[in-house]
């Protein structure tokens, strides 16, 4: 019996050991620090478990989070690896969840560090993720996630190439890829791409964002189609109507105000500008001063007088006029001689660099006053009161 305990001694101090494999319980800590976007410290955690490789999709878990956390914490001792980590899952064979975030963290690193020369990458991982996502069964976690990648894919297309963009994949509805009939025009896919936002947004959040999109998508559709310029006043109307209290009620109501001028309807425009001072406070919205300066050109009386050409001496001279919330002027023409008016600046150091700086000098001194009219007359101007030049 004594040699048998002896030999079972032996037996269990030098045979080898399986060692525990680690479970999803380990990652708690490091989960929960990245939850909290601690994203230096859950690195550091989900370094523990790197090189376990005992239960493998675990390991793809910890491969992405940690490679992904590294980044965030803007590691440059580890940004590499972490990088690499990703291109690898994105590179494997198994399309799972792992896969799918690797392409959105990968798209993210890069749109920020390289966006020009990965800009092509960066849009086919979004649009991967999108579709991965937008077939995935967990109903709500893929609806959080298709929204903000969604949301991902028209911020980085719009800051970088502006609202007018063809340029996305039609997402996978079910087992099944919806192509359009025909080659998408415009920026149709970008319109595309918020009506599928709004279609699961559940949010007023998402909801009022994804119906600005909307309509800076149908504004800056050049088609020509009016019935897109119509959607687009509806959209910013239900923003700022149906969302009034969001982030992007006063964005709006600015954009309103600019598609309405930039079509010449400057009474509408004015009204626009005006509802948006009345309605938001300095240091409630980025565009207050901005709309006071639009208004003030609108409303504000304005004329002047140019000419296309140059003119030989003795011949007659043809100008045009334009004028806003004008409705009569006094004409004033007065004789100049240029080779004096060049000897008249008080700064002798410096010459002109054009006779428009000549005649500018003459009237912003007061000097103009002095010299002989040739005509002065009183006109009437056509007004309207739409504030049109």
């Amino acid at each position: 019996m004594k040699h048998l305990a002896f030999l079972a001694l032996l037996l269990a101090l030098f045979l080898p050991t399986t060692a525990k494999a680690f479970s999803g319980d380990d990652l708690s800590a490091a989960d929960k620090l990245y939850a909290e976007k601690s994203y230096q410290l859950a690195e550091g955690e989900y370094a523990k478990f790197l090189d376990d490789k005992s239960d493998a999709k675990l390991a793809r878990e910890v491969a992405f989070k940690w490679s992904d956390s590294a980044l965030k914490a803007k590691d440059e001792n580890t940004k590499e690896t972490a990088q690499k980590n990703l291109q690898d899952l994105i590179d494997g064979k198994d399309h799972d969840r792992w896969w799918a975030e690797a392409n959105v963290s990968l798209a993210a690193q890069y749109g920020e560090a390289d966006p020009w020369n990965k800009a092509e990458n960066v849009k086919k991982w979004l649009d991967d993720a999108r579709d991965w996502w937008a077939g995935s069964s967990d109903v709500d976690l893929a609806r959080e996630k298709f929204i903000n990648i969604s949301f991902q894919l028209a911020d980085f297309i719009t800051v970088h190439w502006g609202w007018y963009n063809a340029d996305i994949r039609p997402i996978r509805l079910g087992e099944k890829t919806v192509v359009p009939s025909t080659p998408a025009q415009g920026n149709s896919s970008l319109q595309v791409l918020y009506e599928e936002i709004l279609k699961v947004a559940k949010s007023d959040a998402d909801k009022s964002r994804a119906h600005y999109g909307l309509a800076m998508a149908y504004m800056q559709n050049y088609s020509g189609d009016e019935k897109l310029q119509k959607k687009a006043v509806d959209e910013f109307h239900t923003v700022m109507d149906d969302f009034e209290s969001s982030d992007w009620a006063d964005y709006a109501a600015y954009q309103l105000g600019v598609f309405y001028e930039n079509h010449s309807d400057f009474v509408k425009a004015a009204d626009a500008y005006q509802q948006l001072i009345k309605t938001y406070k300095t240091g409630e919205t980025p565009w207050l001063e901005e709309t006071k300066r639009r208004l003030e050109m609108i409303v504000n009386p304005a004329l002047a007088i140019s000419i296309g050409n140059n003119f030989v001496p003795e011949s007659e001279i043809q100008f045009s006029m334009n004028w806003r919330n004008v409705k009569g002027a006094k004409l004033a023409f007065y004789k100049v001689d240029l080779a004096k008016e060049l000897t008249a600046k008080p700064d002798k150091s410096s010459g002109y660099n054009s006779y428009q700086e000549v005649l500018r000098g003459a009237v912003e001194s007061g000097r103009y006053k002095s010299l002989p009219k040739a005509l002065e007359t009183d006109i009437r101007l056509a007004e309207e009161g739409k504030h049109i030049s």
